[in-house]
């Protein structure tokens, strides 16, 4: 079994060795207990994961002040609930921002010390946890190797998806995959017939981390890097077809633009949740140098390309590329 320690930060902090599944187990079983809680976890690899994780549990998103004007109302909301109501919050520590610096401390103070009336959970990275000092943090490694999945798939409600993989001859692999990876493998398992294994197989370990990632493809695109991404590109394309290079594009603009806008109002949280099969480069600075005008320019172009494709037309996703590459660079 995969053994995940619970390295101890502070003093309160619990140390104990524990699979992951009896860690996930322990944040459901105390879900609704009053109190703030903080759960140490890469955001930039579990968001999609957390989301589901979070499906069958009640909860309400929890925003954040952008300024400390607005503290006191956020917080007193906290403090009170109605005719003795306790509600389960859910939310995840937005990005340090020099706009956003001091209420982001008046937060991190606040919850430290807060006891209830309501159950307030916070995701946050180990450079963020770092932050809270004392108070209760569990921690939830951001990647399992693909025999672990099978403990993944019954809490989150994908049985199904384990028998898939096991048929594949997949369950066995010696792989390690982020949470968000773990979960879009699972939920494309979910739906491929067992009755082809061959075929199945091939599509599924397309979903499994390669040498040469999907994620350094996008990454050197928005760094604007055209020798190394042309090369890589070269190299990468030919092993998928031209829908799923729409289908790849036209997500990947689609999520840089709202990250930008979200990232541009200040709304940080909302952008993370937007953002989690972007590159981490794009989310920590890299969507400051993008701009709203160009992505959307570029989202239009896959559509077009799309639309034309479906009509008969015989376009290939090199010529999509090369005007993408076009846009972005002119």
């Amino acid at each position: 079994m995969f053994m995940h320690v619970l390295h101890k930060i502070n003093r309160t902090s619990v140390l104990v060795t524990v699979n992951q599944a009896a860690v996930l187990q322990s944040i459901v079983s105390s879900w609704e207990n009053p109190g703030f809680s903080l759960i140490v976890c890469n955001p930039d690899q579990s968001v999609l994961f957390w989301y589901y994780f979070r499906k069958s549990c009640p909860y309400k998103m929890l925003s954040f002040p952008t300024n400390t004007g607005d503290f006191s109302q956020w917080s007193g909301e906290l403090l009170q609930s109605f005719l003795g109501a306790a509600q389960v919050y859910w939310g995840i520590l937005p990005l340090a921002t020099s706009k956003t610096n001091k209420a982001r401390q008046m937060v991190i103070q606040f919850l430290k010390g807060y006891h209830g009336p309501h159950a307030v959970w916070i995701l946050a990275s180990e450079e963020q946890a770092a932050e809270f000092g004392s108070c209760r943090k569990v921690i939830v490694a951001s990647q399992t190797p693909m025999q672990e999945l099978g403990s993944y798939a019954t809490l989150l409600g994908f049985e199904r998806s384990v028998k898939v993989l096991e048929a594949c001859d997949l369950s066995r692999s010696k792989s390690f995959l982020s949470l968000d990876e773990a979960v879009l493998l699972l939920l494309h398992a979910g739906y491929v017939p067992m009755r082809l294994p061959e075929q199945s197989t091939a599509f599924l370990s397309r979903l499994l981390p390669q040498e040469l990632s999907l994620v350094q493809l996008s990454e050197l695109f928005f760094k604007r890097d055209w020798k190394a991404f042309l090369k890589l590109w070269n190299e990468r394309s030919i092993a998928y077809g031209d829908m799923f290079w729409i289908s790849f594009w036209a997500e990947q603009f689609w999520r840089a633009y709202w990250v930008c806008w979200y990232m541009k109002r200040g709304q940080q949280t909302r952008a993370r949740s937007m953002g989690y099969r972007l590159p981490n480069s794009f989310m920590s600075s890299g969507w400051q140098q993008s701009s709203l005008i160009a992505l959307r320019a570029q989202y239009e172009r896959v559509a077009f390309f799309d639309t034309n494709v479906k009509k008969g037309s015989f376009l290939s996703a090199h010529e999509l590329v090369t005007e993408l590459v076009a846009i972005t660079a002119g």
